[in-house]
């Protein structure tokens, strides 16, 4: 009688599997006992690797199709594996210093393309070309609320590029001197006094309170060249008559009164002007006189103290700024911290350079277009369109009173670009 064959269960498979375990690892080992299974580590580290290695296989593959060496073809500018860049001239690839004189080269503000070694030691080269300390990388839009400064501590002259400093507070000024003549800077801007031995000079110097114990601020000439220039202070043809009620004083015109400042008044009188007391509607029964500007301070000033604070003088307007060193806005930007910044070299009226800009900044003073590199040397431009070249796509303005204080560095064109270096 026929009979047909039992499946074969799980327990028979695995049973069947153990004692082949325990035969190979006798005639290995020599020892049946299957304590411990070395071969079996063995197995698995053998599969494992092989999938290690196949899957290796395959990256590598995927990495040749989909991203091989880097060709940069006909490119303009191309950067290397080390960070070098070189300028196409006529077929060959000339190292350059730096993105600005490849970027005057290749004539608009192109982007290096990546080259893999193996690559360019097949490729024509050139002598180094490009102009030396030009800017690398530049800022394409400058962000709002920046302005340039220049401002005088204790120990430096820094022209600066970030946010605004404080204007000193209503009723403040400084007293400054420069070749032997005094001016009184105000957030209005500055004045020129007359001569001390004059007898304007001296009435006013004593109404301000200025006297030999009175700080002053001793900047270079150019400096204060950027501070906004006010009409001087003009003594009237002839002091005239002051009306007064006690509270308050006017002085009377031909066609009218105008009324003037306590100090004003003091001032007129110390010239020579006389006083005439009114009764309070006395005033009312005259008519006001056609406007003039009387060109005499108008309150007393507290005199700040240069030793103390650091002096600016800030953007197009030349307005007057104040940082004092002790509070919070000294240290917002950092760029107004004593000693911040690059210290530049050279002769320049500015010692040091400070911006919370990291690249080069292209500027029109509205005389002409420079490149400040971040070192803080003035490259002149040829106009809006070079500096497109470059990759300045908006110029911030800047007074050429304060550009003109940093050292000047090579003109950026193309033709100074393509000079060999040796």
């Amino acid at each position: 009688m026929n009979r047909f064959p039992l499946p074969t269960t799980r327990a028979q498979v695995s049973g069947h599997k153990f004692l082949v375990r325990r035969l190979e690892h006798g005639l290995v080992t020599g020892d049946t006992r299957l304590i411990h299974d070395p071969l079996g580590r063995r197995r698995r580290g053998i599969l494992f690797g092989v999938a290690g290695c196949v899957l290796a296989g395959l990256a590598a593959g995927a990495m040749a199709v989909f991203v091989p060496e880097p060709d940069p073809g006909d490119a303009a500018v191309v950067r290397a594996e080390s960070g070098a860049l070189y300028s196409r001239v006529d077929g060959k690839l000339h190292p350059v210093g730096n993105l600005t004189s490849a970027r005057l080269i290749a004539g608009s503000a192109v982007e290096p393309v990546a080259a893999a070694d193996s690559v360019l030691s097949g490729m024509e080269r050139g002598v180094p070309v490009g102009i030396p300390g030009a800017p690398g990388p530049v800022v394409g839009e400058v962000p709002d609320g920046l302005v340039w400064g220049v401002c005088q501590s204790a120990t430096d002259i820094t022209v600066t590029v970030g946010p605004p400093p404080a204007e000193p507070s209503p009723g403040s000024g400084v007293l400054a001197r420069v070749n032997g003549v005094d001016h009184v800077i105000t957030a209005e801007g500055r004045i020129t006094l007359p001569d001390p031995s004059t007898r304007f000079g001296r009435v006013l110097r004593r109404r301000l309170g200025i006297s030999p114990h009175t700080p002053i601020w001793e900047p270079p000439p150019e400096i204060l060249n950027a501070i906004r220039e006010l009409p001087r202070y003009v003594r009237p043809p002839n002091s005239g008559v002051l009306l007064g009620n006690g509270r308050e004083s006017w002085l009377l015109r031909p066609d009218g009164i105008l009324p003037v400042t306590p100090l004003q008044r003091g001032i007129l009188l110390d010239l020579g002007a006389s006083e005439r007391a009114v009764p309070q509607d006395g005033p009312a029964a005259r008519p006001d006189a056609s406007p003039e500007d009387i060109r005499l301070p108008r309150t007393d000033l507290e005199w700040l103290d240069p030793r103390a604070v650091t002096v600016c003088a800030v953007g197009d307007a030349g307005r007057l700024g104040i940082v004092d060193a002790s509070t919070e806005e000294a240290g917002a930007t950092g760029i107004y911290v004593p000693g911040a910044g690059v210290a530049l070299s050279g002769d320049s009226v500015a010692t040091r350079y400070a911006s919370v800009l990291v690249n080069g900044i292209g500027v029109d003073t509205g005389h002409g277009h420079y490149l400040v590199s971040d070192s803080g040397l003035r490259h002149p431009v040829g106009g809006v369109e070079e500096l497109g070249v470059i990759g300045v796509r908006e110029p911030l303005p800047a007074p050429w009173p304060i550009i003109r204080l940093l050292p000047a560095g090579e003109a950026l064109t193309r033709d100074r670009a393509l000079e060999p270096r040796y």
